[in-house]
C-alpha cells in the first residue's frame, strides 16, 4: 500500500507485525506520539448545535481528521489512522448506556483509551481490566481470568493494556492466556520516571512478551542501554521532525 503522507506504510507494518512476534527487521517500532495526546485536540466551534451532534456527524469527522493529516508525513511506525470513534464506552451505550459527550471523548462511567495501530490480515483487540487493581491475584483468577480468556478467543492479536503495579499484579494470569503483548502504562506522579520499572519491563521479555512502552525522550539513552530491544515497541512524545530523525538513527543502533 502506498500513501502520501506515509510512503514506508509496508515497511512499518513488517515492524509491527514482527513485534507482535517478539522478533526484530532492523530495529525496534517506535511511534512518535504523547499519552492521550488526542485528548488535548479541541476543535473549537463547528457550528453544530450540540456536542452529541458534532459527535454524530460523520461527513464532519471524517473531513477533520483529512485536514488534520495534510501535508504531514509520518516517522517512524506513526500512521494517519482515522478511528471513526463514539469512546471507549460504545459497547456499553450498545447495551443501553447513555453516553455523555464531552469535548474530547465520552463515556459512560471512568474510561480507558485505545491505540491506532494497523493489523493486517487480522482482529485487533485492546482488553484491560483496571478494576483489578484493586483486587489480589487469588480474586482475579477466580473471578475475571476466564472471562478474559471469553474477550480474547475470537481475536488474532490481543495487547493487553496493563494501567499500573496493581494491575501488572496479575501479569502471570494475563499471559496465562496466551496474550503476547503488553502495554505498559506506568501512571504519573511518583511513577515517573520509567527506569524504575525496567525490572518488570525485563520479567515481561523474559516470558517472550512484546511490551508497548511510553518513554520520554530525555529517558531514551538511559532506556536503550539498559534494556534489550527483543519485543520492545516505543512510544515517544517530540516536538519536531529533528527529533523523530535523531531518535530513528538511535533505534538502528540499538542492538
Amino acid at each position: 500500500m502506498f500513501l502520501d503522507t506515509k510512503p514506508d506504510y509496508d515497511k512499518c507494518v513488517e515492524r509491527v507485525c514482527a513485534w507482535f512476534n517478539a522478533e526484530i527487521i532492523d530495529r525496534v517500532p517506535v511511534r512518535f506520539h504523547r499519552h492521550n495526546a488526542e485528548y488535548d485536540h479541541i476543535i473549537g466551534n463547528s457550528g453544530h448545535a450540540s456536542l452529541r451532534d458534532r459527535w454524530m456527524d460523520a461527513e464532519f469527522q471524517a473531513s477533520s481528521f483529512l485536514d488534520s493529516v495534510k501535508g504531514k508525513t509520518f516517522l517512524g511506525e506513526t500512521f494517519p489512522v482515522y478511528m471513526p470513534n463514539l469512546g471507549p464506552n460504545f459497547f456499553a451505550a450498545i447495551h443501553g448506556a447513555e453516553l455523555e459527550f464531552g469535548e474530547t471523548t465520552t463515556w459512560c462511567e471512568p474510561s480507558v483509551t485505545w491505540m491506532n495501530l494497523p493489523v493486517p490480515n487480522g482482529r485487533m483487540h485492546i482488553p484491560s481490566n483496571d478494576f483489578s487493581f484493586m483486587i489480589s491475584p487469588e480474586l482475579f483468577s477466580k473471578y475475571a481470568l476466564q472471562t478474559l480468556k471469553n474477550e480474547i478467543s475470537t481475536m488474532t492479536h490481543n495487547v493487553f493494556h496493563v494501567d499500573g503495579q496493581g494491575v501488572a499484579n496479575h501479569t502471570d494470569d494475563i499471559l496465562s492466556t496466551g496474550i503476547k503483548a503488553i502495554q505498559w502504562v506506568q501512571g504519573v506522579a511518583d511513577d515517573y520516571p520509567v527506569m524504575q520499572h525496567v525490572p518488570y519491563i525485563k520479567y515481561l521479555q523474559s516470558k517472550g512478551a512484546s511490551v508497548i512502552v511510553d518513554l520520554d525522550l530525555v529517558d531514551l539513552d538511559k532506556f536503550i542501554h539498559e534494556v534489550a530491544p527483543k519485543g520492545i515497541f516505543l512510544w515517544i512524545a517530540t516536538a519536531n521532525r529533528e527529533q523523530e530523525v535523531m531518535v530513528l538513527k538511535k533505534l538502528m543502533r540499538w542492538k
